[in-house]
Order: C-alpha cells, then sequence, then structure tokens
C-alpha cells in the first residue's frame, strides 16, 4: 500500500503522558498498512502512545480518513537551513507556473517569507533568548543580540539589518545611549542578511517588556526546481525526493514544521514534502 495522506478538520490535538495539550501537523500523519505518523513531535516517548491511540480512535469514528484523491507525485524535500523551532514560521508560496513537459525544466515564482516574534521580552531576558551570536540563545532565529545595557528599555520603531554590521536600538525616552545592538544571522550572501527587518513594538516601561518582530522576505521570478535552492539558501535547504528526481511543486503555499529547540526535544530543522500537482 502507497502512503496516502490523512483528511481531518485541522491539526491532531491530544493530550501526552505528562498532561500536556499537544497539536500534531496533519501533514505528519498518513496511512500506509494503517494509520501512521512521523516527526519529532510525535516520537517524543511522552506523545507517541497517547497520539496513537487518538489516531486510532479517531480512524474508527470515521473522522480521520485516507484522502482518495489520485496520488500526487513527490516532488522535493524542503527544510530550514537552520534547526529549532523558528523554522517553522518559515512559508513558502509557488505561483505563475509555466508548465514544460519535462516537470524539471517548469518555470515558477517563489515567496519565501520567515516570521519570528517574540512577545514579553524583557531586557533581562532578550539576550539569552534570542542569543548573543547566531545559533544561540533559548530561541534563536532571525537576529541575535551581542550587545545589552540590562538597564534601558528600547525604543518602538523598525530597524532594517544590514549586511554584517550591528544596528543600534536607541533607549526609550530619547537622549544619548542604546538598549541594545541588533545583527542579522549570518548569510551565505551579504545581501540576504539586509531583507531582514525587526520591528519593535508593545512597549511597556511599567513591566519593562515589549514585542520583536524579526522577518525575511525573498522572491524569485521565473526560476525551475533546481534553482530555488541556489537563490533561497540562507533559508532553506531543497532536495530531491528519495530515488526521484527534482520536479515543480503543485501551486500554493507551504508552511515548514516539525522544528524543535534542544530546551524541549533534540534540535531538528523544519521541514515539508512537496508533490506535483
Amino acid at each position: 500500500m502507497a502512503r496516502i495522506p490523512a483528511l481531518f478538520s485541522g491539526p491532531i490535538e491530544f493530550t501526552n503522558s505528562s498532561g500536556s495539550q499537544i497539536s500534531l501537523p496533519l501533514s505528519v500523519v498518513f496511512f500506509d498498512h494503517g494509520i501512521k505518523a512521523e516527526g519529532d513531535v510525535y516520537k517524543d516517548p511522552k506523545n507517541k502512545d497517547a497520539a496513537d491511540a487518538w489516531l486510532a480512535y479517531l480512524v474508527s469514528t470515521g473522522l480521520l480518513v485516507p484522502d482518495q484523491t489520485a496520488p500526487s507525485v513527490p516532488a522535493m524535500v524542503i527544510t530550514a537551513a537552520s534547526p529549532g523551532s523558528t523554522g517553522n514560521f518559515i512559508q513558502i508560496t509557488f505561483t505563475g507556473f509555466k508548465p514544460d513537459v519535462d516537470p524539471a525544466k517548469t518555470k515558477f515564482d517563489v515567496t519565501v517569507i520567515e516570521t519570528d516574534t517574540y512577545t514579553g521580552l524583557k531586557p533581562s531576558t532578550i539576550q539569552g533568548i534570542l542569543g548573543v551570536s547566531a545559533g544561540a540563545g533559548t530561541l534563536p532565529g532571525l537576529v541575535f543580540v551581542p550587545v545589552i545595557d540590562t538597564t534601558l528599555m528600547p525604543t518602538a520603531g523598525d530597524y532594517p539589518m544590514v549586511a554584517g554590521t550591528q544596528v543600534q536600538v536607541p533607549k526609550n525616552g530619547g537622549g544619548i545611549g542604546n538598549a541594545f545592538s541588533l545583527q542579522a544571522k549570518t548569510a551565505t550572501d551579504g545581501t540576504d542578511e539586509a531583507r531582514t527587518k525587526v520591528t519593535i513594538k508593545d512597549v511597556n516601561v511599567a513591566d519593562k517588556t515589549f514585542t520583536l518582530v524579526a522577518t525575511w522576505t525573498k522572491s524569485a521570478t521565473g526560476i525551475k526546481a533546481g534553482d530555488i535552492q541556489t537563490n533561497f539558501a540562507y533559508e532553506i535547504t531543497v532536495a530531491a525526493p528519495s530515488g526521484l528526481p527534482l520536479v515543480a511543486p503543485a501551486p500554493g503555499s507551504v508552511t515548514l514544521s516539525g522544528g524543535a529547540d534542544a530546551v524541549t526535544l533534540p534540535t531538528a530543522n523544519a521541514s515539508a514534502n512537496l508533490v506535483t500537482g
């Protein structure tokens, strides 16, 4: 029996053995000689037995069923370039297709967006969360904090990153001095760093909290499946499915999933398996 996607009304939600509410993306649930699942969240010993029991129940009630539409052909496997849960916030959109008799030569437009949102940050916690260097911190993402004055709150505003340069976030209230500096993660191409923009908002001086949103966006037009890796290496890696060629995916958007931070699970890169139209 070939692997068949599962159909359900949304993500599979259940309570694990520790009493925590877990959400399993439907993209990791499938039928292959019975209902099955994959990914780091599913494989966690605290989750697996509860997930298996709940999946079996949903199948028995007819709420979780195999997709009976014609199976699609695997097109590519996309994985976040950086490990961690922020890879789950990478969305890739495919539009503007110009088909070719050879699927590998079909051209299309691609947009990749990552949006990392950190709420409730404090001057005393931001560096530990985002890291003092690229990839460090408990929730590393698009930017890190090389320098900080933990006694100062930041000023709300937009702060575009500059390749290889620390961007200063001024202290709240005006005057001379900066609350902290920000720097984009290491780039494969210096121009990619400059595609990152940070917004500081919800600054609450009384509670000493604020929100930081880091966004990275890039588009490429008229490219082939084999060109995606070259254009978007800053954010993703692209590989052919096992034993199959790399070909154009189906139109639409996909969000990577399965990324995990070492503080909760073994570090994992978010990923997605794409199919043809």
